[in-house]
């Protein structure tokens, strides 16, 4: 009997290591997460409005970031699983932010860490709504936007909304306020609830964005001429594309924007 115990319990050995054997040379190993960002990139729909970030743990793939679209992140899925040695895909950190939301981040992200790594001191605020992770304005409520400008340089201030519609309506400078040139640590502010400045949201509601750049040159726009009506959103970030600076490096240039949520009615979020 003991024999026949020890038969058994030695083929069971054998079988298992023949199994993790065959199960380590068949399965390929994890991918690096160079290598998985690399074909993440290449992917034209994936560089499209897009910021993808890549964690690989135990061939666990995490992705973190923003795509454009529910089909773009379909389409990301697709390009990671097609990759060998990939076991499972946790993408729940992947927001979707739509057009031109995703545009306006594309443009001023660059600017906004490019300011906070020289220190220039821009400095935006939501009156009243501090510390709000997505403030939400209701209809009839004034948005107030407090712009203290840049410490080390004079500046050029734009501030912009962007609206669900896909529009974009340029606060300052404006028609009445043109003179948009500001001493270092200016304190401006947009939408004051005097009855004839105020700014308050309005219809359709939704995903809304407010931007501010701060500039020591001003942006030259083509046409040259003063923007002041509301617009389409792409014809402008086209245009503001082609007149920021090429090269960051030493440019003096700031940049910030808060994304904001308007609604007809409702409680305020905590």
């Amino acid at each position: 009997m003991r024999k026949l115990v020890g038969v058994v319990v030695g083929l069971a050995v054998v079988l298992w290591a023949v199994y993790r054997f065959w199960y380590l040379t068949s399965t390929p190993p994890c991918p690096p997460v160079a290598e998985i960002a690399a074909q993440i990139k290449q992917d034209p729909a994936v560089r499209q409005c897009a910021d993808i970030s890549v964690e690989v743990d135990r061939c666990v793939v995490r992705l973190q970031g923003r795509l454009e679209s529910p089909e773009q992140l379909t389409r990301l899925r697709g390009v990671v699983q097609s990759i060998r040695g990939i076991t499972y895909i946790n993408d729940t950190s992947v927001r979707i932010v739509e057009a031109p939301f995703c545009e306006v981040m594309d443009l001023l992200e660059p600017l906004q860490k490019h300011a906070e790594t020289h220190d220039f001191g821009l400095k935006v605020r939501l009156v009243n709504k501090e510390g709000k992770k997505l403030p939400v304005y209701v209809q009839g409520e004034n948005l107030i936007i407090e712009v203290t400008t840049p410490a080390q340089f004079a500046s050029f201030v734009y501030v912009d909304y962007y609206s669900t519609d896909g529009q974009v309506q340029h606060l300052f400078p404006t028609l009445q306020d043109p003179l948009n040139f500001l001493p270092p640590r200016s304190v401006y502010t947009v939408g004051q609830p005097d009855g004839q400045h105020d700014l308050k949201p309005l219809p359709p509601f939704g995903r809304e964005l407010v931007a501010v750049m701060a500039t020591k040159q001003p942006l030259v726009f083509t046409p040259k001429v003063p923007r002041y009506d509301p617009e389409p959103a792409g014809l402008y970030l086209d245009q503001l594309r082609q007149a920021l600076p090429r090269d960051l490096s030493q440019a003096e240039i700031a940049a910030t924007f808060y994304t904001i949520e308007t609604r007809k009615s409702g409680t305020e979020n905590p």
